[in-house]
């Protein structure tokens, strides 16, 4: 299954620009959801977030790190030790899907109420090519089928 244009799921592996990483899921992929949810987060208010023993969540903190899906900073604290904030690196963008074809169906569902269905397929002429090259959307032959129903 393609993920998008950096990687493919390959059995308990990822191929991300070339290099195999681990297929991250579970408690590791709601890790990566709330990092990306929070843009930063640190471990006790991931352990708050998840439910979940704190060093549980070093633990899969540490993988992360090594898959270089996740960096950290250091936080000084008015008192106490130093907190570790984390967040997603570029290689962990490949564990979420961007929705093209939903972003792409709602844009069909508003160009035919407002403009109704000869703007729509005026609109689509053509879309088979960009200059010589053909285009893929993820979602293409729905859209076709949309147009056809239309006839």
């Amino acid at each position: 299954m393609l993920l998008s244009q950096f990687g493919c799921i390959r059995s308990h592996f990822i191929l991300v620009k070339g290099v195999f990483h681990m297929n991250v899921s579970g408690t590791r992929r709601e890790i990566l959801g709330e990092i990306k949810k929070a843009g930063e987060i640190s471990i006790p208010e991931l352990t708050k977030k998840l439910n979940i023993v704190t060093n549980a969540v070093r633990g899969h903190m540490v993988l992360l790190e090594k898959e270089n899906l996740v960096v950290f900073r250091w936080l000084r604290q008015k008192r106490g030790r130093p907190l570790k904030i984390y967040k997603l690196t570029e290689n962990a963008e490949v564990y979420f899907t961007k929705k093209y074809d939903y972003l792409l169906n709602e844009i069909i569902k508003e160009i035919l109420q407002l403009e109704g269905t000869e703007k729509l397929r005026f609109l689509s002429y053509g879309w088979g090519e960009w200059g010589s090259r053909p285009i893929v959307l993820e979602g293409a032959e729905k859209f076709q089928q949309i147009l056809a129903s239309l006839s």
